[in-house]
């Protein structure tokens, strides 16, 4: 029998260094331009770490939160702005800078889905051989590299992103911790699980619920209480219990910060914004129900207020197994799929069916294989509640914590037909046959590629905020020509003081100084310097004029004296701003 490649240590090296290698190229090729431009939330998450960087406060004035960064009166977790930090010195205020600290988060990821696809195989299926386990890692990282779901959000900064790939590691690490004695490696993998999941609470909201569900079941299991019927098994779990002691402690002092403010409106704002509770609407709807039932004491109890809750989350957690969200279309978001393809590409439909089967028939078998089949099911289970609690539903983007679970079974399942073709049909058969499958595959994906390189751009630009970075530079030059003019600049498309401070590279003390007087919508600036911020065109004086193609036009119709100067045309030719000048705010008669 010819040795098989992959018993070589250098051959699999290869080819994990051409999958990874793949995966940068995929994340970091032409990361500035695709997505098309920065949504607000990423010009917010780049200034404000542009303002750290230089005085040490956010643009607020608020010196080196912990917990928040309050930014549009939203209170994003502060991990993703300290992350961008040390990319602003390097790299400057940029798309690059922003994006950059998501993408290689998003390469870690490939290489963890990897890592965890082989740690399963070696635990799952007892008796694997060597080049069996490196087949499935490889198979893992190749899955995790095409993914269209971590594609979408490794290339946009993301927080979510950095979370789930945080999270993705401390349950390697501590997956890797279960079966050692209590040793001093044993204690700074713990240690280490804790940390990353600490951290991971920092990065994004729904980590915060996730992380310690997560940690719950590794502990467990580090303290396994069958441990107890074994022969000195009462000492091995005292024993155990105290390894834990430190690192716990560690664990509660990283996210001590967290706890404190988690009574704070502050840190409560966004889960009030999104929540399906925020607006009681399931206390209304039961309501309806009882008056519409008779209000008698049986109708009572069917449509109490917290079963109506139930349901509609049921409903929500329901949607995120959608052939179409899975396979098909993905989420309606422009910004979280691209439409052409599913969460999931539709061939791992396939792979994904075959994991399913072959895990769950193996954990009926074989009683050493549930404990991973159980924290598979439930990580996939708390990584979808967040997201099923709020009122957008399916979200890709919120139950991206959830994506290393289904694509390990999907490459499982891909891993299962590759030893299922060489075992069944001869070494040149199954080769050709699973070179031909592959290369559909691959047909298929650069199809996506090329979808998402040259046509999404175009499709998702508004979505994107495309156009605010050429109006910006616009303006600003406009300013230098016309000094003692006013400008107004309107929100039709939301957040403009943002976007020019960001492009400008406004001095962040220069924003801290006006904080206490401007003019602010909640937190968002309508006033700078000599610069308004204003809803529509009604509202601004004579001076230079940035507005929408509509709000031009209703401009030069109810002023006397209009004068155009420039104008910023969106990838499909068509006029997105106008840049004008108002002469005297005399109405036409």
């Amino acid at each position: 029998m010819k040795k098989n490649i992959l018993l070589s240590r250098k051959y699999f090296l290869l080819l994990s260094i051409l999958i990874v290698g793949c995966a940068a190229f995929l994340r970091l090729y032409q990361l500035d331009t695709v997505p098309p431009a920065l949504y607000w939330e990423e010009a917010a998450l780049g200034y404000d770490a542009y303002s750290i960087a230089l005085t040490g406060k956010d643009h607020h004035g608020n010196a080196f939160p912990i917990v928040a960064f309050s930014s549009f009166g939203d209170y994003k977790p502060s991990g993703y702005f300290y992350l961008i930090v040390p990319f602003i010195w390097l790299l400057g205020l940029s798309e690059w800078a922003v994006r950059l600290p998501s993408a290689l988060f998003g390469i870690a990821t490939v290489i963890g889905v990897g890592v965890l696809a082989r740690m399963l195989t070696e635990k799952i299926w007892v008796g694997r051989t060597l080049p069996q386990l490196r087949l499935a890692q490889l198979v893992g990282m190749g899955v995790a590299a095409i993914s269209p779901w971590l594609l979408q959000f490794s290339r946009g900064g993301w927080e979510v992103n950095v979370a789930s790939s945080l999270l993705l590691w401390s349950v390697i690490v501590g997956l890797s911790a279960v079966v050692e004695q209590p040793t001093q490696r044993r204690f700074i993998k713990i240690l280490c699980c804790f940390v990353l999941a600490g951290l991971s609470m920092y990065v994004y909201h729904a980590t915060r619920v996730i992380a310690p569900a997560l940690l719950v079941a590794l502990t467990y299991w580090w303290v396994s209480p069958l441990q107890a019927f074994r022969k000195n098994g009462l000492k091995k779990l005292i024993t155990r219990v105290k390894s834990l002691l430190l690192p716990g402690v560690i664990l509660l002092l990283i996210v001590l910060p967290i706890l404190i403010s988690s009574r704070d409106v502050t840190t409560q704002q966004r889960f009030a914004e999104t929540s399906i509770t925020g607006d009681g609407q399931y206390v209304i709807e039961s309501n309806r129900l009882r008056e519409t039932t008779g209000n008698t004491l049986l109708s009572r109890l069917f449509t109490h207020r917290y079963l109506i809750l139930g349901h509609q989350v049921a409903v929500a957690f329901a949607s995120h197994f959608s052939l179409d969200f899975l396979f098909l279309s993905g989420d309606l978001n422009p910004r979280h799929s691209t439409g052409y393809t599913g969460i999931l590409s539709l061939p791992d439909a396939l792979w994904l069916v075959i994991g399913i089967v072959t895990v769950a028939s193996l954990a009926w078998r074989e009683k050493e294989a549930r404990p991973y089949v159980f924290l598979l099911s439930w990580w996939l289970v708390v990584g979808l509640l967040p997201a099923s609690i709020t009122k957008a539903y399916p979200h890709a983007l919120r139950t991206l914590p959830a994506a290393p679970v289904l694509l390990v079974l999907v490459s499982l399942g891909l891993w299962q037909s590759l030893l299922w073709l060489r075992k069944t049909f001869p070494p040149k058969s199954a080769g050709v046959i699973a070179a031909g499958a592959l290369s559909l595959i691959a047909l298929y994906w650069l199809g996506t590629w090329r979808y998402y390189m040259k046509i999404y751009p175009v499709m998702s630009q508004a979505d994107w905020q495309y156009g605010y970075k050429q109006m910006v530079a616009k303006v600003d030059q406009l300013k230098t020509t016309y000094p003692d003019q006013e400008v107004f600049i309107t929100r039709e498309y939301g957040r403009p003081a943002m976007y020019y401070w960001f492009y400008t590279k406004t001095s962040p003390a220069d924003v801290q100084a006006a904080e206490a007087t401007a003019l602010k919508d909640q937190a968002e600036f309508l006033q700078f310097e000599n610069i308004s911020f204003v809803n529509s065109v009604n509202e601004a004086k004579p001076g230079i004029v940035a507005s929408s193609l509509k709000g031009y036009e209703q401009l030069s119709r109810d002023s006397s004296s209009v004068e155009k100067l420039d104008e910023v045309k969106d990838l499909k030719g068509n006029v997105v701003w106008v840049i004008s000048r108002v002469n005297q705010a005399t109405p036409v008669q």
